[in-house]
């Protein structure tokens, strides 16, 4: 499989991994507590820890998406190993191309739109996802959750990360001179 090095960056950085786990952890102890169900969707599943994380904390099931074919095989592969086969369903899909049985208005007679079958029994209960890069918007985390909730999530469900903080530095570079020419003017549009 074509894993990109910066995986083996995040598999090793054990305090984001406790940060994930233990909020998975309180997540489905308190739903279980209430006796609500747990079926889990991780959205930018990767090799499926965040994944086996859910498993481990007592959930129901798993569906596991993840984009890249690569990285799909090599969460198959590891969820296996690991012996949550049997829980975790990974899709190789976007998430924003992934339908339930249960999306309102957009399955008739138990198909989706293109014809095919919905990748989903029914709507999730939790979302746990990692779908960052260091701007934290650029893979597109706030359309994923957005459509997420949309048609993928239970009224109650739960959203892992649910909050996150972006910390921006303005800077102004004003420009008078470029290759002997009078670029003054142009610093009103900055």
């Amino acid at each position: 499989a074509n894993i990109p090095s910066w995986h083996y960056d995040m598999l090793n950085d054990s305090a984001r991994n406790d940060a994930y786990e233990s909020a998975i952890k309180k997540t489905i102890s308190r739903r279980k507590g209430l006796k609500l169900k747990n079926e889990v969707l991780d959205v930018g599943a990767g090799s499926g820890l965040l994944s086996m994380f859910s498993m481990r904390a007592g959930a129901d099931k798993v569906y596991a998406a993840e984009m890249s074919l690569h990285m799909c095989d090599a969460g198959e592969e590891t969820v296996c190993l690991n012996g949550y086969g049997t829980s975790i369903m990974f899709l190789n899909r976007d998430a924003r191309r992934i339908f339930t049985k249960e999306s309102d208005g957009l399955i008739k007679h138990g198909l989706k739109p293109d014809g095919s079958y919905p990748e989903m029994e029914r709507k999730a209960d939790l979302l746990v996802y990692e779908v960052f890069d260091s701007g934290l918007i650029g893979e597109g985390a706030f359309h994923i959750v957005g459509m997420a909730k949309h048609r993928l999530l239970n009224d109650d469900a739960s959203i892992i990360p649910r909050a996150a903080t972006v910390y921006a530095q303005p800077i102004q570079i004003r420009i008078s001179n470029v290759a002997g020419f009078d670029f003054a003017q142009a610093n009103r549009w900055r």
